[in-house]
């Protein structure tokens, strides 16, 4: 208050009062397969965390006071909705900022065949977004296309300058030697505008983009690709990369990938031979790999010994076809030898064979050796032997020197096979088999050349079909029920009608139908009956009609409903004669048609 009793204020100043229970704001981060590490802002006595997939009703409740936290024990690919509320006391209560969500990281994919068509959405693959603002979605058509396989695919619609990444979830190639991607795949042009679909793979999550392949030009229609996947890996991910010029976009479907087949370990075949150029005190140690597997070899040579004694002693030698020197040996003495292959499965060995140095004064004895190599059909006799599975096989002889000679088989067995051909002909048909025709049930064998040069016998079991009886039926109608609908044809009027269809095999098979009008006359007071004889008949029949009260027309058709003959029944004339002398063996149809009913009757005729 100032002196002349007025007052004065000061400037408005505004102040915030501090929230007693402030919500925590959160942060998601490191989410895995099964996991996720949340970290808030707070600092309340503790915090009420609940969080649950999405579909599920019941939610998980923690307390916690750790910040970060990781929720654990979760469900990979998986979305889940959680809540943090702060708890502050009983006299300021507990807070929430709401609910957030967070998706799982997905598997890697270890079983194969792998098969995707984007009918429950992306699932584990992502969209990344390179250029522009449009990502890979899922779509049920394509510029008047339909799927390509069920209800959905996935594309990058079009546009220009737009570029986007559809990433495959992580695949575990560890084990696969040629892994092998196919996928449906079409990108229209739109008056000369083309969009590009490029393919890239990478070996790790970090790794950089490799380019494998790409399509650049009008691809109208779905058309599957199929493509080998390079250097295979623990960690492996493909990618499709869109590039939008204006064209009608590029669309994938059906997505599947084959992880082949590491092949069998083979470990090298080895064979010891006869030792050659013996002295006092000297020999050459012979052997050879006849087949080298698909190990890396490490080591190779032979391993030798006294005869007497318990260990042996390596000698290395090079090359496939293996020599070495032994010297220093003791005169007179007999030694043990055996060539080998070491790799990192394990070590190979020939057969042991021996050998004896010379005594004082006796001549050298030079050994002999050969190898042969045989490919036989089902069995191989050597050295009194039958074998019947390909393999390497050695029998130790003497030669005409009085030497050994050791003889090598590399033998070689391909199989002879059967195979059984079922077949199914018509009635009248014939069937080509082996240069000769066959007309008849029964079964038939021919013995060919397989393509290993051996023998396969071929039987055919034959099955020759009898010839189809005809099929008739007889349908009444009221006029307006037509036009009936037979066998995919439309019949717009009363009558008898024929035709000739294939039945399951592909044979012949003759269908009739009577369409009959469902007249009135037939079912109160004008009922009549009708009789046809004799029937069959190899003369003319008799046609008998009583209880007609109005005039009728007789038409004589034969089975493909053409017109033999139009007779007037006048007023309660009850027989007239139907002429059938001159008629063809066969069956006719006899129609009595008044102006109220149509009646047909089946007529065969013998001659």
């Amino acid at each position: 208050t100032c002196e002349d009793n007025t007052t004065s204020w000061s400037t408005t100043k505004t102040f915030t009062t501090d929230i007693a229970c402030p919500a925590p704001v959160v942060t998601i981060s490191n989410i895995t397969e099964a996991s996720v590490t949340i970290s808030y802002t707070g600092d309340a006595e503790s915090y009420e965390l609940k969080y649950k997939a999405t579909g599920d009703e019941d939610w998980t409740t923690e307390t916690i006071t750790e910040n970060p936290y990781t929720i654990e024990n979760l469900t990979p690919s998986t979305t889940y909705t959680l809540e943090l509320r702060a708890n502050c006391g009983d006299e300021d209560g507990m807070s929430s900022a709401g609910t957030t969500s967070f998706t799982t990281a997905c598997v890697a994919v270890t079983e194969f065949p792998y098969e995707e068509g984007f009918e429950a959405g992306l699932g584990c693959w992502t969209s990344e977004t390179v250029v522009g603002i449009y990502d890979w979605t899922t779509s049920t058509s394509y510029n008047g296309t339909t799927v390509y396989q069920g209800t959905q695919f996935v594309a990058i619609p079009n546009g220009r300058n737009r570029v986007a990444r559809l990433v495959s979830p992580i695949f575990n190639l560890s084990s696969a030697e040629s892994p092998v991607l196919t996928f449906a795949h079409i990108q229209k042009e739109w008056s000369g505008d083309q969009d590009t679909l490029g393919l890239y793979y990478r070996t790790s999550a970090d790794a950089d983009w490799t380019y494998i392949t790409s399509w650049n030009q009008n691809i109208s229609d779905w058309t599957v690709e199929t493509i080998t996947l390079p250097e295979p890996s623990a960690t492996y991910q493909i990618a499709f990369l869109g590039y939008g010029d204006w064209g009608y976009g590029a669309g994938v479907d059906a997505i599947s990938i084959e992880s082949g087949t590491t092949p069998e370990p083979v470990q090298p075949t080895v064979v010891t031979n006869a030792a050659t150029e013996i002295t006092l005190t000297s020999a050459v140690l012979n052997g050879a790999i006849t087949d080298e597997g698909n190990q890396t070899i490490t080591a190779r040579g032979f391993e030798w010994k006294l005869a007497t004694a318990t260990d042996y002693t390596t000698l290395t030698a090079t090359g496939t076809t293996m020599s070495a020197t032994l010297t220093g040996l003791t005169a007179n003495t007999t030694y043990k030898y055996k060539a080998f292959a070491t790799t990192a499965l394990g070590t190979v060995y020939g057969s042991e064979l021996t050998f004896t140095t010379l005594e004082q004064g006796e001549e050298p004895c030079t050994p002999t050796s050969s190898t042969t190599t045989i490919t036989a059909c089902d069995s191989y006799e050597f050295n009194g032997q039958t074998y019947t599975t390909s393999g390497t096989y050695t029998a130790t002889l003497v030669n005409a020197a009085g030497c050994d000679s050791t003889a090598t088989l590399i033998l070689t067995i391909n199989n002879s096979n059967t195979a059984t051909v079922e077949a199914t002909i018509c009635a009248g048909e014939s069937y080509e088999f082996n240069g000769n025709t066959y007309n008849a049930t029964g079964n038939y064998t021919a013995t060919l050349v397989n393509a290993a040069e051996c023998d396969s016998i071929v039987t055919l079991n034959l099955t020759v079909r009898e010839e189809n009886a005809p099929i008739e039926e007889t349908v009444t109608l009221n006029n307006n029920e037509l036009p009936y609908s037979w066998r995919g044809e439309q019949y717009e009027e009363f009558g008898t009608y024929t035709l000739t269809d294939e039945d399951e095999y592909g044979c012949p098979q003759e269908y009739t139908l009577n369409l009959v009008h469902n007249s009135g006359i037939n079912e109160v007071e004008n009922e009549y009956s009708i009789a046809l004889y004799p029937n069959p008949t190899s003369e003319n029949a008799t046609l008998r009609v009583k209880g007609l009260n109005e005039e009728a027309t007789v038409i004589v058709t034969d089975q493909a409903g053409r017109v033999i003959s139009t007779t007037k029944l006048a007023l309660g004339q009850e027989t007239m004669e139907v002429e059938t002398t001159k008629l063809a063996s066969g069956v006719y149809y006899i129609r009595i048609q008044t102006a109220n009913s149509v009646r047909t009757e089946k007529l065969i005729k013998n001659n």
